[in-house]
């Protein structure tokens, strides 16, 4: 078994995840790289190298490593949500029309809860939303 499986089995146990065929096929995907990806995105993906894996599975899976906080969940829209696994803190620029998620460095967003009456808050996302104009 090649190294790359071997760690994601390991990351997968450690999280206490039972490394079934299905979910090493989707970690195997989700974890090669950073990225940011929907779930219909990753099913899209998982499908040209298993076709077996249904659609239920990938749902199941996502909700898994994200509650096991192997994956960050990001929400843009009402009903649309990305994956991230990028685990470091950052923040994120979502552009509107095309659909895009970037990371954002924290550092180049100020973001202050300060006026705010409840002091118990703290910050633990920020989206930014965005939207192209056309020049003139």
């Amino acid at each position: 078994m090649s190294d790359a499986k071997d760690k994601i089995r390991n990351i997968l146990k450690d999280a206490g995840i039972v490394p079934t065929k299905q979910r090493m096929s989707i970690a195997n995907l989700l974890f090669s790289k950073h990225q940011h990806i929907s779930a219909e995105q990753l099913r899209y993906q998982i499908n040209k190298i298993d076709k077996n894996i249904s659609r239920a599975t990938v749902y199941n899976t996502l909700s898994l490593f994200s509650e096991k906080e192997l994956l960050n969940k990001v929400v843009t829209e009402t009903n649309h949500i990305f994956y991230d696994t990028n685990l470091s803190k950052h923040y994120h620029l979502y552009d509107t029309i095309s659909g895009e998620l970037q990371d954002i460095d924290k550092s180049h967003v100020n973001v202050s809860l300060s006026g705010l009456s409840d002091d118990s808050l703290s910050i633990e996302d920020v989206v930014v939303r965005v939207r192209r104009t056309q020049s003139s």
